[in-house]
């Protein structure tokens, strides 16, 4: 079943793209993305793109990174933003830039006078908490371990970056995010600083090994690449 399967989904392939040579609208690119990158990093980039290639047609869609390794093997998608390295067979991986693990405030709180935030000032601070099995929770408790200090219980827990902010901006205490989801919410009612001694993380395009990018697709990750050199703009 499995291989008919394969068999039909070629044919189904090869069916549209005869059409869109008949049509004249070849330039089509299917993007996948991690939650973070695509609140502004990949959206800025199919800006930039739709500008450069008007008449090409773009799907976007966000998920999780075990959604999109199967999609990338069935040839669902041209392409991955990923936040989380992707190993596998059938799959290559490039490295686009990086990001790291940020505090989030609310306006006007004290950090504000911070330019890198001390990791002990952190963990006493009663934090919109993460789950233990999500990346922000392992992370606390490392950075709890490393400076002998204790994590108070938190009085919230979420199990996103963008819930963590939602309740950030509406009062309820400061958390630690990914620097994406901390720049596509900073503006007049929440903060964000760099943490001391905070890790640095890769991101990463991912496509399959036996399909070649497009031009669309290869200009598509050049943006992306822009999108991550660009200079954080932090209040001084």
């Amino acid at each position: 079943h499995a291989e008919v399967e394969q068999v039909y989904q070629g044919v189904q392939r090869i069916d549209e793209r005869a059409r869109e040579l008949k049509e004249g609208s070849g330039l089509k690119l299917r993007v996948l993305c991690s939650p973070s990158t695509g609140l502004e990093v990949v959206p800025s980039a199919i800006c930039a793109l739709n500008h450069l290639y008007p008449d090409s047609r773009i799907y976007l869609e966000t998920q999780l990174a075990r959604e999109m390794v199967a999609q990338l093997v069935r040839h669902e998608a041209d392409i991955a933003i990923s936040t989380l390295e992707i190993e596998h067979a059938l799959l290559t991986s490039e490295r686009l830039g990086n990001w790291r693990m940020v505090c989030v405030y609310p306006a006007g709180h004290a950090f504000d006078a911070y330019r890198t935030i001390p990791t002990r000032e952190l963990l006493a601070e009663k934090l919109i908490g993460f789950a233990p099995d999500t990346p922000q929770g392992k992370l606390l408790a490392e950075w709890s371990e490393t400076n002998a200090t204790s994590i108070q219980p938190p009085r919230i827990e979420v199990r996103s970056g963008q819930a963590a902010c939602a309740l950030v901006a509406s009062g309820a205490g400061i958390s630690v995010v990914d620097e994406l989801t901390a720049r596509a919410w900073q503006g007049h009612r929440i903060g964000y600083r760099p943490l001391s001694r905070a890790p640095t993380f890769s991101a990463y395009a991912v496509r399959h090994v036996h399909f070649p990018l497009s031009a669309l697709a290869q200009a598509f990750v050049e943006r992306v690449k822009s999108e991550f050199a660009s200079p954080n703009k932090l209040k001084k």
